[in-house]
């Protein structure tokens, strides 16, 4: 598994250390899979608050929109994450499409 799908799994399982461990090997911040859903959106569905904000923190774009055309505010909204959503609002995220 390369820097990039480590970060996408870190991000999934909530992994603050997997996170950080994966962009000091090189991942890229905003990469996404094959359904263009970014470690951002990851945290945002699984309610992973505390990689949610490392993720902000590091730069991620909170706009990016995956191929159901949903961003990681909708995901976190369709997940019923309070929390996320609000961080995510707070960085300036919008709905998919208002994105």
């Amino acid at each position: 598994m390369d820097a990039n799908e480590r970060l996408l799994a870190a991000a999934n399982e909530g992994d603050v250390e997997a996170v950080i461990s994966a962009m000091g090997d090189g991942a890229l911040i905003d990469f996404a899979d094959d359904g263009k859903r970014t470690a951002l959106m990851f945290a945002a569905y699984g309610g992973e608050h505390e990689a949610l904000r490392l993720l902000l923190e590091l730069g991620a774009a909170p706009n990016l929109v995956s191929a159901a055309d949903f961003t990681a505010l909708d995901y976190a909204l369709k997940a019923g994450e309070v929390e996320c959503a609000t961080t995510l609002h707070a960085a300036g995220a919008k709905v998919g499409d208002l994105a």
